[in-house]
């Protein structure tokens, strides 16, 4: 078993030992299945949610990965035990909230209650918890005073925030995917896959260039994935491409100990941006972000798949 929630930095022996291309660490939203634009999981079968979980720690585990998922507290199927599957097997659980609340739409009192609650049940399956929290589809506060009290209302609940410099666009490709599987279109769904692999890789390298553009140094990234039907059938061919790349795989504990992921939050709206576009230094509010384009890109490929569904999380 790999002890991918430990303190201890992850096994390296895999990995080469001269500098890596680049340091990363996976994470995992919204456990047990990405979600719909009204919340609720794509996938809603608890037995089929069950078979994602084990595909992707079976791939994660072969390949000596460290990994972070983050639960949907409220979401999860009780019969399954989903959360336990993932502590069990070495990974750490964070808390994605009770039922992904994004917290521009409630009062602070209503988003602290629904975090708080979810914590509670992942110290049930984890008493020696980190304490991880990640805001749903990484959204923070849409002003600079509710990201304030988002940030002090954490604090208080003694929870920290996972962002991510690499928010991967899975999410979106998966339901082009799960589109091209429902229509039994097998060769397109392994050339959507192909497409995803080469955006994993893609945004890797924009996030490298971007670490050197704002801090004129490496940055061990955090990956934004999701638990999903993509990433449960083609995860093994992703992790290989990836170390083949060069990639070190690193456990979000590693990562978090760089101080660019403590520093403030300068962005407040809605765009998809790295964590890097959000800090050191003070961003503009207009820079352009390389995801969020991407994000128009892939919806443009997909039409007939995807229409709004980049607003899904």
């Amino acid at each position: 078993m790999l002890a991918c929630g430990s303190d201890v930095p992850a096994p390296r022996h895999t990995q080469s030992q001269h500098a890596p291309f680049a340091e990363v660490a996976l994470s995992f939203d919204a456990l047990p299945y990405q979600l719909d634009i009204n919340l609720n999981p794509r996938m809603s079968d608890p037995n089929e949610q069950k078979d994602i979980s084990t595909k992707m720690i079976a791939a994660l585990s072969a390949a000596q990965v460290p990994a972070t998922v983050f639960a949907i507290c409220g979401k999860l199927p009780q019969s399954q035990g989903l959360a336990r599957q993932w502590q069990q097997e070495g990974y750490t659980i964070g808390n994605y909230g009770k039922n992904a609340l994004d917290p521009n739409l409630a009062t602070i009192e209503q988003w602290s209650e629904e975090v708080a609650q979810c914590q509670s049940k992942i110290k049930k399956v984890d008493a020696k918890t980190k304490g991880w929290f990640r805001y749903p589809n990484l959204t923070q506060g849409w002003t600079k005073e509710k990201d304030k009290a988002l940030t002090k209302a954490l604090s208080d609940m003694a929870l920290v925030p996972v962002p991510a410099t690499i928010p991967v666009l899975d999410h979106l490709y998966n339901i082009a995917y799960e589109g091209a599987l429902n229509e039994r279109k097998s060769t397109f769904a392994n050339t959507i896959a192909a497409q995803y692999i080469e955006h994993v890789r893609q945004s890797i390298k924009i996030a490298k260039e971007l670490s050197f553009r704002r801090r004129s140094m490496t940055t061990p990234h955090i990956a934004r994935l999701h638990v999903n039907r993509l990433n449960a059938d083609h995860l093994p061919q992703l992790i290989e491409q990836l170390k083949s790349d060069d990639i070190r795989f690193i456990s979000v504990h590693e990562a978090m100990q760089d101080p660019i992921y403590h520093e403030p939050n300068a962005y407040f709206g809605r765009a998809n941006k790295s964590w890097l576009n959000r800090v050191s230094p003070l961003p503009n509010s207009h820079e352009e972000s390389w995801f969020g384009n991407a994000a128009w890109r892939i919806t443009h490929q997909y039409p007939q798949y995807l229409g709004e569904a980049q607003n899904e999380k």
